[in-house]
């Protein structure tokens, strides 16, 4: 089947139970299907905008560091990170796009000193998932030991040289 006649199922189950209920009548909850096509034209849109506006804020985050304002272009990159993808947007394109943002919010954090925003954005792309199978994974691990080495914290850099071994080993596999 072609990508783009992907429809997909949500299931959503009602479990609420009223307080004079049963068990038995608890267990025969309702179920309800909603079918979304995204395909139609409509979330395609949403999420080729999406996409395009994510590329240009990167663009200008990297305009305005260059032009010395790297306090507006770390505002401008946290700002697009509070943007919801929309539903079109497929799950691991959204993962890899947000993960993409931290890492370029912590290697901005990291330029000005801010070294509590980098870690905040490192923390926040790594927990996006811990597969890490795409290169900003591996890309927030340097940063991490980049954080650590800032902070003159060995405990932390050795720690972040084991994960970023972890995962390049993972990846040579």
């Amino acid at each position: 089947m072609k990508p783009w006649f992907l429809i997909a199922l949500l299931a959503l189950c009602a479990c609420a139970k009223a307080p004079d209920e049963d068990k038995d009548q608890a267990a025969g909850s309702r179920q309800q299907v909603l079918t979304i096509d995204l395909t139609s034209e409509p979330y395609r849109l949403q999420a080729v905008r999406w996409i395009r506006d994510v590329r240009q804020a990167h663009l200008e985050a990297d305009r305005l560091a260059e032009a010395g304002e790297g306090e507006a272009a770390l505002a401008l990159l946290k700002t697009t990170l509070d943007q919801q993808p929309p539903i079109g947007v497929g799950f691991g394109h959204r993962q890899t796009m947000r993960r993409d943002l931290y890492g370029h919010a912590a290697r901005l954090a990291l330029a000005l000193k801010r070294n509590d925003e980098a870690s905040r954005s490192i923390a926040a792309g790594l927990a996006i998932d811990e597969s890490g199978d795409d290169p900003f994974h591996t890309q927030l691990l340097f940063l991490a030991v980049e954080l650590a080495q800032a902070q003159k914290d060995p405990r932390a850099e050795a720690a972040a040289q084991q994960a970023l071994r972890a995962a390049l080993a993972s990846a040579l596999e």
